[in-house]
């Protein structure tokens, strides 16, 4: 019997045979810019609607000039949201910097945390 098990993952896709190896097929990066990878602070909070009251506070995981992704505790992210970005964010932060951004995925990471996915746009 020919059996064949297929694994999604963020880098790819791992497939195997049963009691075969592992093989796996990178998908081609859509990213332009290759990210700094640098934990930082930052605050968000929806651009409007009825979470613009929302604010929240997470860590920067990487980013370039066109994007960032964050971890937060929140779930009221969603493709698409307009976000006001603050970032860095902190006291001792010399310069902090407003962006507009849109959210372009969130990826549920681990038991009550999300990783958010954000197009930056324009300077608020």
């Amino acid at each position: 019997m020919d059996s064949q098990c297929t694994v999604r993952m963020t880098l790819g896709t791992w497939s195997a045979q049963l009691g075969g190896t592992w093989a796996r097929t990178l998908r081609r990066e859509s990213r332009r810019r290759k990210r700094l990878k640098m934990s930082l602070p930052l605050h968000v909070r929806p651009l409007d609607g009825p979470l613009s009251d929302q604010e929240d506070l997470g860590d920067v995981i990487d980013f370039n000039s066109d994007g960032l992704y964050f971890t937060t505790s929140k779930i009221h992210y969603a493709p698409g949201m307009k976000l006001i970005v603050t970032f860095p964010y902190s006291e001792s932060a010399p310069v902090r910097r407003e962006f507009l951004g849109s959210v372009v995925r969130v990826e549920h990471r681990w038991i009550g945390s999300r990783g958010v996915g954000v197009r930056l746009s324009a300077n608020a």
